[in-house]
Order: C-alpha cells, then structure tokens, then sequence
C-alpha cells in the first residue's frame, strides 16, 4: 500500500491510504480507505529495556502510566518519577523513571520478545507472572441493568476511531450512575484498557464502584489488569 499525505480531519491514529479493492468481476481498482495505525512502543524503566508492544500511536502518556500500573511494576501512579516520550525511526520510545529498587522486580517480570497487540502475556520469562494469583477485592454493589445498558449506548457512540476505519477496540470507564469517566480506543484491547486507566488516575482516583466497559471477551489478562 502506498501512504497518501495526511488528511488533518482524520482521527488521531488513523491514516488515509490507497488500497486495491477486488470488485465482482474480479478486477483490482485503487480506493482511498482509512486505516488503523500500528507501530511498535519500546518501553524501558531507568533506561533499561523492558518490552516491545504493538500499539496505536496516540495517548502514549496515559498509555505508559497504565502499562506500568497494570503491569504491577509500580504500586501507585505517585511512584512514576517522571515519562519521557520520543519518537524513533519505527515507532516510539518511551523511558519511565522510577524508584531503583522498581527495577529489580522487572528482572522476574521482564519480557524478552515484542508484545503483540493482541497478546497479554506474549514474551514474559516467568510462567508464574503470566497468570498470578491475585487478591480477591471487597464486595461491593454491581451496577443495574439499565445503568450497564445506559453505558454501552454511549460507549458505542463515543468510539471515533472505529467509526472511521474499524479494527481497533475501545475501553471505557464509567463510574456508578453510568457516567463516562474517560474512554480510550487502540489497535489492541490490552493498549486500550491501559490507556483509559492511566488517563483516569491522572484525573481522580477510580472507585471500587466504578466499572470497565471493553469491546472485548474478558480474558484473564484484561481482569488481572483491572
């Protein structure tokens, strides 16, 4: 495929592109057709490497404050130092500064390959991090039918990037009355839900009450990481 100049209408992490179209009489023809960024997202803590992710390129901030918080590697928000995010030739870089001794925990949890965007546990050396055991939280009330369904309403009309060129996912986080708190869409479902958390803990802290809508089954990955 061919890049075209980028239309400034388009939603962040979309491209307009050329693409050859098969029509009924089994002829190619060249269409303009809006596509879903892809690139890879190098994250390293303290300057030492970490992982390679597959990701949209947009809310790349919020993104490495939610990986590194659902990830485990740090326990608050408040123990990120600092995030500096650069461009590469491929895709972006992205350094977390944090507290020295954050870094010896990643030599266990330390992934060795890239991270595909529709993988949760791809390339994490130690079998017993990809599926920990995990406390179980307090009890609290779930949110009604009609809240649920009042959310999904407004979590399918909030979803700009797929409207515009499908194959990305959407997360979202609603609070009890089924208010949307923040919502955020990437190319892979893990990357979205990172995204939407991170960007929530630099608002207001999320409430046991508050609940996750995804455009997603709910495999182990996306509760631990909730």
């Amino acid at each position: 495929m061919t890049a075209l100049a980028n239309n400034n209408d388009l939603a962040a992490g979309s491209q307009a592109r050329t693409v050859a179209e098969q029509t009924a009489d089994q002829t190619l023809q060249n269409k303009l057709d809006n596509i879903a960024e892809e690139v890879p997202i190098a994250f390293s803590y303290n300057g030492k490497s970490h992982a390679v992710m597959m990701a949209s390129p947009t809310d790349l901030h919020d993104y490495a404050v939610g990986f590194s918080l659902t990830e485990g590697i740090v326990n608050s928000a408040g123990d990120i130092r600092n995030i500096e995010v650069n461009q590469a030739k491929h895709g972006f870089a992205i350094n977390v500064s944090v507290d020295p001794e954050v870094v010896k925990y990643l030599e266990r949890q330390r992934r060795q390959i890239s991270g595909r965007s529709g993988c949760g546990v791809c390339g994490i050396v130690d079998l017993a991090a990809a599926i920990p055991d995990l406390t179980p939280l307090p009890k609290h009330p779930k949110p009604s039918y009609s809240i649920i369904n009042k959310a999904l309403k407004q979590f399918h009309q909030e979803q700009v990037l797929q409207r515009e060129c499908g194959s990305v996912h959407c997360a979202a986080i609603f609070n009890s009355e089924g208010q949307m708190l923040n919502i955020k869409e990437d190319i892979g479902r893990h990357n979205a839900l990172d995204k939407a958390i991170g960007a929530q803990t630099g608002v207001s802290k999320i409430q046991a009450t508050d609940f996750v809508v995804i455009s997603s089954r709910a495999s182990h990955e996306l509760v631990t990481k909730t």
